[in-house]
């Protein structure tokens, strides 16, 4: 099959898993380059330091890229594997689903697109990628800018919190688009509109509280489903 008749999934997948092969074998040449130059020249206990340290990511970069350069299949990437695992559909279909909406984003904004049953980011490694109902947070952010303490005025982002779950229990993936005000208020009326279960605006106390996010979000789903049926 040529590679442009691929499923997008499987082409950005691709590209990602080819960029971290190179990263890797970038960062363990400088990571090698680092302690030959350190080890020629008579090292003193901070340069062993740095040598120990230096060889630790370089050992870690070697084995990723040996064990990804072992398994080159898309399939086999650990995040694919947990990807499908979370979502409970084998690799194939995954694609395909995703494939069946690329074009049909409720919301678009550079690399994010919130596709009707997907969120979906492309990133310098890949995909983020999770059910559209994992979406459980979204709010403005507001920051101000200064020079030498002298206030240079103030920028707005629309963040997107992303629920995921791990072996420790639920925690959040953070996505943050910098836009003007107006595409940012666009963007959140938009937003919210497709996904009415997301808590809406800035909550301090939800910041390191995945799991209050989850209660909060299956109220207000509960809700949604209430106010559907009643209507």
């Amino acid at each position: 099959m040529n590679m442009y008749d691929e499923p997008e999934l499987v082409r950005e997948l691709r590209r990602g898993l080819r960029n971290w092969r190179i990263f890797c074998g970038i960062l363990a040449a400088c990571m090698g380059a680092l302690i030959w130059i350190l080890a020629m020249n008579r090292p003193g206990t901070v340069s062993w330091v740095v040598i120990g340290v230096a060889a630790l990511v370089g050992g870690c970069c070697v084995y990723s890229l040996v064990a990804r350069l072992m398994k080159p299949e898309i399939a086999k990437q650990p995040e694919v594997i947990e990807l499908c695992s979370r979502t409970g559909l084998a690799f194939e279909e995954l694609a395909q689903a995703i494939e069946r909406e690329r074009d049909q984003p409720l919301v678009q904004s550079g690399d994010l697109k919130l596709l009707p049953s997907w969120f979906y980011q492309r990133d310098v490694f890949g995909v983020e990628l999770a059910p559209l109902e994992d979406v459980a947070w979204v709010h403005k952010k507001v920051t101000k800018h200064s020079v030498n303490f002298i206030p240079t005025g103030t920028s707005v982002s629309l963040v997107i919190h992303v629920l995921k779950k791990g072996k420790r229990g639920h925690y959040l993936h953070e996505v943050e688009l910098d836009a003007s005000e107006a595409e940012v208020d666009i963007l959140f009326a938009r937003i919210t509109e497709h996904v009415p279960w997301a808590i809406v605006g800035w909550d301090a106390s939800l910041e390191h509280n995945a799991e209050e996010v989850v209660a909060r979000v299956r109220r207000k789903r509960a809700e949604v489903e209430e106010r559907q049926l009643a209507g």
